[in-house]
């Protein structure tokens, strides 16, 4: 009997020292129809020198090319800026003491905006911010569309449907041109005369 009663304490411990809790992991996953896949064809625009407080069109232009299997729409956002430096969104002339505006619009690859007035390609719709802007056509009438030129007769050249970042089709290549209006000052002075870098990220998503 002593010894059954001994048997039953070691089954109650043991049983103890094993005891079990439990967790759950979230697995999240979108689902695409097919590939989706974008390379960098031209990474690096140089504006130069450009004097504080006022504003260049680049006359040279970054590329992206669709490298997938459908049809993509492109959203651009500012990922990187120079220390201490913030970003206009207002306005083109959203600028003050190390607040700058960059604008871009999508153009045909293998030509720039031939106009005599480069600025008049560019609108509000156009800057980049902090956050993702998708290209495309938001409003359906001049002025109102993401990184596209309108076009003005006589000044500027209205971005062709096939080379506007949206609806971007396979083995297509699109370019952006950028508007850069500097800051009115710079709060440190160290920064004159030294390049700065302006990140800008873009993401192909599949269009819908």
């Amino acid at each position: 009997m002593k010894k059954n009663i001994l048997w039953i304490l070691l089954v109650v411990i043991t049983t103890g020292l094993y005891a079990a809790t439990s967790g759950n992991y979230t697995i999240k996953v979108t689902i695409v129809e097919e590939q989706v896949g974008i390379t960098i064809e031209a990474s690096e625009l140089n504006l130069g020198y450009v004097v504080k407080g006022t504003s260049i069109t680049s006359t040279g232009s970054t590329a992206v090319k669709n490298v997938g299997a459908v049809n993509i729409n492109l959203k651009l956002r500012i990922s990187g800026k120079p220390s201490g430096w913030s970003v206009g969104t207002n306005s083109l002339s959203d600028v003050g003491q190390d607040k700058f505006v960059l604008a871009t619009v999508f153009h045909e690859w293998n030509g720039l905006i031939v106009s005599t007035n480069p600025y008049a390609c560019f609108d509000s719709n156009d800057i980049l911010t902090e956050s993702d802007k998708t290209a495309g056509y938001v409003g359906g009438g001049s002025g109102n569309n993401y990184f596209v030129c309108e076009g003005i007769p006589n000044q500027t050249v209205a971005t062709p449907n096939y080379a506007d970042g949206y609806m971007v089709g396979p083995s297509q290549q699109v370019n952006n041109h950028f508007f850069f209006n500097a800051p009115t000052s710079l709060s440190n002075s160290q920064q004159y005369g030294a390049e700065q870098t302006i990140t800008v990220t873009v993401t192909g998503i599949q269009a819908q």
